[in-house]
């Protein structure tokens, strides 16, 4: 079997997408200087900025305020890179929560997650009806005391 070769080719550029935090406080550039750390980002020769996400910390909560302002955080930042001359072909921001709260949210792409094993995020969600694709079922068949400190595989 001969071995995989890799050799450096200076004209490819990696396609990637960047994560924003707007709000959640999880993974991604702090929304207040993501749009100047982006633009120096997508000088690098190895690099294709093609996407752009963020992730809503609560949507479809019973607050949809804090959510919206996230929204027009990633807005602004996007809107500036694109002042800057970096726009992207893909941008994201709605997971099952942001789908169902507000449609106008989807963007170019959205990530459903609970939405597609049939349950929706939230009992308020509307935009569309949901039902679980399978269901299951067991029975109990043994209960049984051991001892503390016994193994169970």
């Amino acid at each position: 079997m001969a071995a995989a070769v890799c050799r450096y080719r200076p004209e490819y550029r990696l396609p990637c997408h960047v994560k924003v935090d707007t709000g959640m406080s999880r993974l991604g550039f702090d929304w207040t200087n993501a749009a100047r750390q982006l633009l120096a980002l997508s000088q690098l020769k190895g690099l294709r900025l093609e996407g752009i996400a963020s992730h809503f910390a609560d949507a479809g909560g019973a607050a949809p305020g804090p959510t919206a302002h996230q929204f027009r955080r990633f807005v602004k930042v996007i809107s500036v890179c694109r002042q800057g001359g970096l726009s992207f072909a893909m941008r994201h921001i709605s997971a099952s929560g942001g789908f169902c709260e507000n449609s106008n949210w989807d963007l170019d792409a959205v990530r459903l997650g609970i939405l597609l094993y049939g349950y929706p995020p939230s009992p308020l969600a509307g935009r569309i009806v949901v039902q679980p694709p399978l269901q299951w079922k067991t029975r109990v068949l043994q209960v049984k005391s051991l001892p503390r400190g016994r193994g169970v595989g």
